[in-house]
């Protein structure tokens, strides 16, 4: 069998060509996404300061969940400082040193130190765990001394002996410089600065704790050996990390970002596998139905069903083996050019390392090789049971009968799209848009099961206008598409498939990013806001209230909390965007647009929530909720308030004295000013910069800087998704030219006999282009129809609005790109087609 496999894939090698692009393209995406997944779990920053510690000990910075991503808290979780002497008691610890880390603005010269970098403050027990040397100085023995590394020496200007000033949360202190420290072959990713360790501590807040503890091992101790005793000797309270995981303890924003990249990973895994088996299939059923002739004269000859399935399925294992393993390896290449965007949107560090293996590849292959069996299957069923002589007839005329099974499976899958996408309003929250999400596929395979009688229905309303508009051309290609009708559902699928999935991608971006804007841009009461490099003092907020013509002061911080509730039989945790904020003046600065309950009752044990929240919570006033705040502390507040305008400010909105301790800084993130009526608002604005040279790195921005800063923060928020879609998009573009340069390149016969009863080149070209633009319209037509229930059921879950927000000029873009596709994937092929003589083009297809 595999030998007639290999005859017949010689003989036949442009249908099979198709195949095995479709199936190369797959493995290559499957393989990205792979790979993604695998950094998420051993990827990840190198350590810097931590470079030469044996074992780094931090505490759980993440809340474990059964069979799915941990949820990785924002907020730094501390040690106790006692921790300390505890590990310096393990057998193998040459050493252990408590470390902290603190964001901090510079002034040298009267003039602030441009962070190219962020500059971190930290005790300087830490210097040898970085391998760290003094090259000028000594270390600080003062509370008013400072060690400055030597990129930052050089920025500030600064030797041993100046005087620079440190502002914690925008609170300038003068030190004096003792000392400058480098470290050898190490690009850092941050600037250092390094005080006493009290010092240190004190700078933090919490002088009793530590952000992770550096351990230096004997001489010829294992890392993992060590990290094991230590794990023993502390108990659950604590993390070891060794090798290339020390960094996730050094930088949150590595853990965070590996957190990020496993649950972007796992979206794709869930729509990119779909998508490749749609266009394989299509493409295979398409290649399929051209050898309806073969399958039917190996019938007449006495092949069996089972015979002419095994051979569909020896080709198939063939091609598609051979596509897995080839296709893999450029998926390397777009697994690195997925990584590199992820960087470029700020999603992931741009020093976010990639880690690899061959089982990404492996899965490619072996889900390529699956794909491609269950689509022959499926494609190779009917020609393969049909008797010699309904084969025969088949082979000569497309079939006009549809089977009545198809036709109900393809309007149940519709019907049941439909019906998911108006779940926004029985249920509300992540359950309702999480259902709503997967209906585009859905309505997708229906269209493709459907696809036949679709593309004859469409063909009956087209065939009369394109006959009185394009004379004899147009009548050709109006019989033409009414009597193949399957080889016009096959060609309309790709397209069809290509502008609704990215238009729901992207229109459910814009949908909720407009929104977002809106609601920010209604909510936002205060005239001014105020925010700081490094977060902002309790002295920042005192000195606003004291500026004249201010009204009303409204401290906040940002977090995240994670909540536990209750869905169907089962648990979910679930992290949610959060806010701390001084209820006091609240109703002068911001305007959540409340619809039960009172924010007034904000305080220590209280949360308000937004509709979308306590939708997925299935929260309402006066209930308790199973809170963890940021730094991983039971939180468990009665519900007081439920709001309108989530996407704007959060989900979860608290008292602020509640969440500060919970925040890494421990400093508010920005302040809410109201300007008094009948005071200038240039005059106050000038007033509030001022103090800038007060509190270095202090910024002032009004209602139009807020609202064009949250559009930047929305624009990254969705640049991983439009990254990915992009990327589909791409294996899309060339699985429907791949698809329809088949289905116009198998007709080279056709064109001929055409141009022998008399057709001129000219007509037939005219025809072909008739024909390309009835399968665009249709597709179009149908793509944008389908995309209409899932745009209308997210818009509906998110903004609580049925119209979603479609940029006129990015649904153009869209539907151009489908046209160009479209009609240069007909016309290009058949164009060559027509340059053979007919005689010839006959006589090699007979």
């Amino acid at each position: 069998m595999f030998d007639l496999a290999k005859q017949t894939i010689r003989a036949r090698k442009g249908g099979f060509a198709a195949t095995f692009i479709a199936l190369f393209c797959g493995a290559a995406l499957v393989t990205a996404c792979g790979m993604l997944f695998e950094s998420a779990l051993r990827g990840g920053v190198p350590p810097e300061r931590y470079v030469a510690a044996t074992v780094v000990v931090g505490a759980k910075q993440s809340v474990p969940v059964q069979e799915d991503a941990d949820r990785y808290l924002a907020e730094r979780v501390p040690l106790p400082a006692s921790l300390v002497e505890k590990v310096d008691e393990v057998a193998g610890v040459e050493r252990a040193i408590g470390d902290v880390s603190i964001p901090i603005t510079m002034v040298a010269g009267g003039k602030l130190v441009p962070a190219i970098r962020p500059i971190v403050a930290h005790g300087q027990d830490s210097l040898p765990l970085g391998r760290y040397g003094l090259q000028a100085g000594t270390k600080a023995r003062a509370s008013n001394e400072v060690v400055l590394d030597l990129a930052t020496a050089k920025a500030a200007g600064a030797t041993v002996g100046d005087v620079v000033q440190l502002a914690a949360g925008s609170k300038p202190k003068s030190y004096e410089v003792v000392g400058i420290a480098d470290q050898v072959e190490q690009e850092n990713r941050q600037s250092n600065v390094w005080l006493t360790d009290a010092t240190a501590r004190q700078l933090t807040g919490r002088p009793t704790q530590v952000d992770a503890i550096g351990v230096v091992g004997a001489s010829g101790t294992s890392p993992r050996e060590l990290a094991e005793r230590i794990e023993r000797a502390l108990g659950e309270q604590v993390v070891t990390y060794t090798g290339h995981r020390r960094g996730d303890v050094e930088f949150l924003d590595a853990g965070q970002s590996r957190s990020e990249l496993t649950m972007l990973a796992i979206s794709f895994a869930g729509s990119v596998p779909m998508i490749a088996m749609l266009v394989v299939a299509s493409t295979l059923t398409l290649a399929i139905q051209q050898r309806r002739r073969e399958f039917a004269l190996l019938r007449a000859i006495g092949a069996t069903p089972l015979q002419v399935r095994r051979m569909i399925a020896s080709e198939l294992w063939l091609v598609s083996l051979l596509a897995g393993v080839l296709g893999s390896v450029p998926g390397i290449a777009v697994g690195y050019l997925l990584r590199n965007g992820f960087a470029a949107g700020g999603l992931i560090p741009p020093d976010f390392q990639v880690a690899w293996s061959p089982l990404p590849m492996l899965a490619a292959v072996l889900m390529m090789v699956v794909t491609a069996q269950l689509s022959g299957l499926i494609a190779g069923r009917r020609p393969a049971r049909l008797r010699p002589v309904d084969a025969f007839g088949e082979a000569a005329v497309e079939p006009r009968t549809f089977s009545r099974k198809r036709l109900v499976i393809g309007l149940v899958l519709g019907f049941v799209g439909v019906a998911a996408s108006a779940l926004p309003l029985l249920i509300k929250g992540e359950a309702a848009a999480g259902g709503v999400g997967s209906t585009i596929l859905l309505l997708v395979v229906a269209v493709i099961v459907l696809g036949p009688k679709i593309a004859s229905a469409s063909t009956s309303m087209l065939g009369p206008i394109v006959r009185t508009f394009s004379g004899a051309s147009g009548y050709l290609a109006s019989v033409q598409v009414s009597t193949n009708s399957r080889r016009l559902g096959a060609s309309i699928t790709p397209l069809v498939l290509a502008i609704s999935f990215v238009s729901v991608q992207i229109f459910m971006q814009t949908t909720t990013a407009a929104a977002a804007v809106a609601q920010a841009r209604e909510g936002t009461v205060a005239d001014f806001v105020v925010s700081g490099a490094a977060d902002l003092s309790p002295d920042v907020v005192s000195s606003v209230r004291e500026v004249e013509g201010v009204r009303a002061v409204t401290p906040m911080v940002t977090t995240q909390v994670i909540a536990k509730y209750d869905f169907a039989d089962s648990v979910e945790i679930q992290p949610f965007g959060a806010q701390g904020v001084d209820p006091r003046q609240l109703s002068d600065t911001l305007d959540l647009s409340v619809t039960s309950g009172r924010l007034s009752a904000l305080g220590e044990g209280t949360v308000a929530l937004s509709e979308w929240a306590a939708g997925t919570l299935g929260a309402s006033i006066g209930d308790k909720l199973d809170l963890t705040l940021g730094d991983g502390t039971p939180f468990a507040p009665r519900v007081v308030a439920i709001y309108q305008r989530g996407l704007g400010f959060g989900d979860f909105t608290m008292a602020r004295d509640a969440v500060l301790p919970h925040v890494t800084s421990g400093r508010d993130s920005a302040v809410l000013v109201r300007v008094t009526p009948g005071a200038s608002r240039t005059t106050v604005g000038a007033a509030l910069g001022e103090l800038a040279s007060t509190y270095p790195g202090l910024a002032v921005a009004d209602q139009e800087a807020l609202q064009a800063n949250l559009q930047q923060n929305l624009k990254a928020q969705s640049w991983g998704n439009l990254l990915g879609t992009a990327v589909v998009l791409g294996y899309l573009a060339i699985a429907i030219a791949n698809t329809l340069v088949l289905a116009t390149a198998d007709r080279a016969r056709e064109f001929a006999l055409l141009r022998l009863v008399g057709a001129s080149r000219r007509q037939v070209a005219r025809m072909i282009r008739t024909e390309a633009s009835v399968v665009v319209l249709i597709a179009v037509v149908v793509g944008s129809l389908i995309t209409v229930p899932p745009l209308v059921g997210i818009s509906l879950a998110t903004t609580g609005s049925p119209i979603p927000y479609v940029p006129p000029l990015g649904y153009a873009a869209i539907v151009l790109a489908a046209v160009v596709f479209g009609l240069m994937s007909m016309t290009i092929p058949a164009r060559l087609a027509l340059r053979t003589r007919p005689v010839d083009a006959v006589t090699a297809e007979a």
